[in-house]
């Protein structure tokens, strides 16, 4: 079975997709003849203009999405256990007898998944 770690340095260890530098060469050079012809455009060469930077805007797009994800790291949470959200749950009834038992099971509930994860209380 793989683990946790195995699977985050499978994934910190995957190349992303790159793009042929012909690809990225020839959008490039659209898009500064594009921009290069100024003047009034008929409409059909304006379509093509907002084509090519569409696709410019998505290679780009592409390429952050993929390169953002292939540097996140996807971890699980740690779960507090059965265990400690019952001495959590002690706590809370010994600090106030009056206390409800739903309302210490889910002040335990709280702070035990505050603790594991960072957060803060609301």
């Amino acid at each position: 079975m793989i683990d946790d770690v195995e699977i985050e340095n499978r994934l910190a260890e995957r190349k992303g997709v790159e793009l042929s530098s012909e690809l990225r060469a020839r959008i490039a050079n659209s898009i500064a003849a594009e921009l290069a012809s100024g003047g009034a455009a008929p409409s059909h060469e304006s379509f093509w203009r907002f084509a090519a930077v569409a696709a410019v805007a998505i290679v780009v797009g592409g390429n952050l999405a993929v390169g953002a994800a292939s540097v996140t790291r996807f971890v699980e949470p740690v779960r507090p256990t059965a265990e400690q959200i019952e001495q959590l749950d002690s706590v809370v009834r010994r600090v106030d007898p009056q206390i409800s038992p739903q309302d210490a099971r889910q002040i335990a509930l709280l702070t035990a998944a505050a603790s594991e994860g960072g957060g803060e209380l609301p």
